[in-house]
């Protein structure tokens, strides 16, 4: 997993490090987000995936796994292109 620059995980601006961890990676779920070094609230995380997804800033897809003949489903977001763009945007008010 490929993490944002401490720079940006110091910034406490949520929207800024969800992006930027969803272009540095093909994917990303929920405990990335949460695991440390990136460590943001659940409760805070819950909101800005569900107002992104919203937005159309970023998807999210269930994805089936099978790793023992059991099927799991987990939330996989992707940065989409407005996301991109909403990031660069972010970046040139940084």
């Amino acid at each position: 997993m490929k993490l944002p620059p401490l720079e940006v995980l110091k910034s406490k601006n949520c929207e800024y490090i969800i992006l930027w961890m969803l272009r540095l990676n093909e994917s990303c779920r929920w405990h990335n987000f949460t695991d440390s070094p990136v460590s943001l609230s659940t409760n805070i995380l819950s909101g800005y995936l569900r107002k992104m997804s919203n937005d159309l800033i970023l998807k999210e897809r269930l994805l089936i796994t099978d790793p023992e003949g059991n099927e799991k489903y987990k939330k996989v977001y992707r940065i989409t292109e407005s996301g991109r763009k909403r990031l660069n945007e972010i970046q040139s008010n940084e």
